[in-house]
């Protein structure tokens, strides 16, 4: 890969990780009622202190056998459709009201399934090839030429002297410098003048430094504009990915804004109305993408939302809109619920849990056509450990969610890890000297997550677990967060733990 090509994708990683959401914020809430905090032991009973390798799901598969079966999800759970409830932190800095459609999906039983690092196949890079590509693709991976490695040499004798000129140390740059440039000069002694283009021919090539098999081409058409595909087949974990994308939607666009319903409503001094609107439907934009979807042959893959959104670059003006389109697996009709939590949370000090990204299949659709595509870490579907897990009532998740919430908020949201992201509010509110917060949750989903086992890399578990949305405004009513696709707040359906999408435990 040409060094450019590199540096694009150092800084295309930063940005990656640098996304906001936007959703319409709901009406204003009954007046809540305050609940004097219980910091007792049992009170933490869901909290699961670190782990070094991975949890110890015993107890949980216990708990799961339990049921016999003979029941609907909707039947065991209590039958919920929507809730209502309001409360608040003993302080009153945060009051949380509940007004949410309670979404349980149309499935027979609720297995604990076994799932186990996959890869994408040749005949599946063959199927994206063929539906997505539009022109012809060239071999990015060339040769460079001797301009480019004379261009790539003054530009390091350049970083060399004015590392020197200011005294840096040779172990902390200069040295390393040193080395690029013997390297340089060795390439660019057989050198080629030109290099032609190549058609790439589709197939997988394996990369000398990983062992991991690649496809990689680039090319632009008219009617199109610039092309690019990247499919990689690797063994490591979550290292499997394929990426799309064509005209417009280059990678540092693949994250985008909810666009809210109100078109009139401005975002951080963007006017919205004044983006032009994609025409085709959702409808339209899933007519596409269903069949590449079941022509990848995925187990239990099948659709889950269409959201119209904009994209736009970190900082920058959003200026398209798109439909995107999740695809998840639903074993059983059940699905794996998306969240924006991608499962690569580091843990700190002697605490270990290898990271692993949960799958997503995301399409991008404009009025030209499928504009991108993001499909990362697929799954091997396995085993069920269980046929039927035993379900708590979902009266008992909601009274986790009320203890948990109002625990974290007062005792301080480290003292519960999976609640760290209450952090940021507090940390907002102190700005803001003591503004006072409001959560209001306006869908609660059940739906798999994937949790970690113990002593096993590659091998994760699907569990049944509950997922809280939707909005953090302060006082003045101003939009703290907002994001129609971050849980709130992630509770086992089984046991009633507490689930850390970060760390996927």
């Amino acid at each position: 890969m040409r060094r450019t090509t590199v540096i694009i994708l150092l800084l295309l990683a930063l940005a990656l990780n640098m996304g906001a959401g936007l959703r319409a914020v709901g009406e204003t809430p009954p007046e809540p009622e305050e609940l004097t905090p219980n910091t007792e032991p049992e009170v933490l009973g869901p909290y699961k202190p670190a782990i070094t390798t991975g949890p110890d799901n015993s107890a949980l598969y216990e708990k799961a056998a339990a049921y016999t079966g003979g029941e609907s999800l909707s039947a065991r759970l209590g039958d919920p459709e929507h809730v209502t409830s309001s409360f608040a932190s003993g302080d009153g800095s945060l009051t949380v009201d509940v007004d949410a459609d309670v979404i349980v999906p149309d499935a027979a039983a609720a297995p604990l399934i076994r799932v186990r690092n996959g890869t994408i196949t040749q005949e599946q890079a063959d199927v994206l090839l063929d539906e997505l590509v539009q022109t012809t693709l060239y071999e990015t991976r060339l040769p460079h030429t001797r301009a480019e490695l004379e261009e790539y040499l003054r530009q390091l004798q350049g970083i060399l002297n004015d590392q020197l000129e200011s005294g840096v140390a040779p172990q902390n740059g200069p040295d390393a410098v040193r080395k690029e440039i013997a390297a340089v000069e060795e390439e660019l002694a057989t050198a080629p003048e030109t290099v032609e283009p190549q058609p790439i021919d589709g197939k997988f090539r394996t990369n000398d430094i990983d062992g991991s098999l690649f496809i990689e081409g680039e090319g632009e058409s008219e009617k199109y504009g610039p092309e690019s595909v990247q499919i990689r087949a690797s063994q490591w974990l979550g290292g499997s990915r394929a990426l799309y994308t064509r005209g417009v939607m280059d990678d540092s666009r693949m994250f985008h804004f909810v666009l809210p319903e109100n078109w009139e409503r401005t975002y951080e001094g963007i006017d919205l109305d004044a983006i032009e609107d994609v025409t085709c439907t959702a409808a339209q934009a899933r007519a596409l993408c269903d069949p590449i979807v079941e022509a990848l042959g995925i187990e239990d893959m099948a659709f889950q939302s269409a959201r119209k959104k904009v994209a736009g670059e970190f900082g920058g003006r959003p200026d398209q809109c798109c439909w995107v389109l999740q695809y998840g697996r639903a074993p059983g009709g059940l699905p794996i619920t998306y969240t924006t939590a991608t499962g690569d949370a580091m843990t700190d000090g002697p605490v270990y849990q290898q990271p692993w990204l949960y799958e997503t299949m995301t399409f991008y659709v404009d009025d030209s056509g499928i504009a991108g595509l993001w499909w990362e870490s697929p799954y091997e579907m396995g085993e069920h450990v269980t046929e039927d897990a035993a379900l708590l009532p979902f009266d008992e998740a909601m009274a986790v969610f009320q203890k948990l919430l109002t625990v974290a908020w007062d005792g301080g949201a480290t003292a519960i890890p999976s609640m760290s992201a209450l952090d940021n509010y507090q940390g907002y509110a102190a700005r803001q000297e003591g503004l006072k917060l409001h959560v209001h949750v306006d869908e609660i989903r059940l739906g798999y997550t994937r949790i970690a086992e113990m002593d096993k890399t590659g091998v994760g578990l699907l569990v049944p677990v509950w997922d809280f949305f939707g909005t953090v405004t302060d006082e003045n009513g101003a939009v703290v967060f907002n994001a129609a696709e971050t849980s709130f707040l992630t509770i086992n359906a089984v046991d009633g733990d507490i689930i850390d999408r970060g760390f996927g435990y």
